[in-house]
C-alpha cells in the first residue's frame, strides 16, 4: 500500500511504499485535504430552485461548499460533459466524495501509471454534500453546476514522488450537462424532439 498526501490550493501529493510484497501493493492510499473557504458555509444560505443547478452561480473558490475527486486512466468509460456538448472529463474509473470544504478524505486508488486526479467543486444550498457518483435531479436543484478546478496526471508508483495540483476558478471548466458511465450513476432526464414529418400540426391539431 502506498500513501499520498494532498493539500490544496497547491495540492502536494506524497507517495511512499509500505514494506509489503509488490503483489500486495495494487492499491494506493490517497489522502486529500480540501481548502477551507474564506466564507465557509456562506453559500449555503442560497435558496434551492426548481429551475435547476444553473440558477446557482459560483465566482471563486470561496464560493465552493463541496469537493469531489475523480480519477481517470486507460479505457475508463465515465465521462463528464458540458451542454455544448464538449467533454470535460473522460476515461473516469473512480470517483469519491463529495466532502465539505476544509475537510479531509482518504481513499484507495488502483496503483499504476498515468493516473489523472481531477478536483471538482460546487456550491450547495441544502447544507449536505451529496454523493457525487449518484446525483439525483432533486439534489442538483440545490447546487451549482460542478466545476473542474484542477487536474494532474501522475504515476501512482513509488518509492516516493511528489506531485502538485493547482486549483483555481481561472481556467476551470463547468460540467453543465451530466456525468455518465461507470463510476457515475447520475439521474438524468431526456427530452424528445417533435418530428414534424410524423406529427404535423395540420394532421394532428385538435
Amino acid at each position: 500500500m502506498k500513501f499520498f498526501l494532498v493539500a490544496v490550493f497547491i495540492i502536494s501529493v506524497f507517495v511512499g511504499c509500505a514494506p509489503m510484497p509488490a503483489e500486495l501493493s495494487s492499491k494506493s492510499k490517497v489522502k486529500i485535504r480540501m481548502p477551507a473557504s474564506a466564507n465557509q458555509l456562506g453559500n449555503r444560505h442560497l435558496k434551492s430552485s426548481s429551475s435547476g443547478p444553473r440558477s446557482i452561480r459560483i465566482a471563486s473558490l470561496n464560493d465552493i461548499d463541496c469537493y469531489a475527486i475523480v480519477v481517470s486512466w486507460g479505457t475508463g468509460i465515465g465521462t463528464c460533459s458540458t451542454a455544448t456538448p464538449a467533454t470535460v472529463i473522460s476515461n473516469a474509473q473512480m470517483a469519491f466524495g463529495s466532502i465539505p470544504d476544509g475537510d479531509t478524505i482518504e481513499v484507495e486508488v488502483d496503483s499504476g501509471l498515468a493516473r489523472t486526479i481531477h478536483i471538482i467543486g460546487f456550491s450547495e444550498s441544502s447544507g449536505t454534500c451529496p454523493d457525487f457518483r449518484s446525483l439525483t435531479q432533486a439534489q442538483r436543484t440545490t447546487m451549482s453546476n460542478p466545476f473542474l478546478v484542477g487536474s494532474t496526471t501522475a504515476e501512482l508508483v513509488g518509492p516516493e514522488v511528489e506531485v502538485d495540483i493547482s486549483i483555481s476558478m481561472t481556467g476551470s471548466q463547468e460540467i453543465s450537462d451530466n456525468c455518465v458511465g461507470t463510476p457515475f450513476g447520475w439521474e438524468v432526464t431526456t427530452t424528445g424532439e417533435w418530428d414534424t414529418s410524423i406529427w404535423d400540426g395540420a394532421t394532428w391539431a385538435p
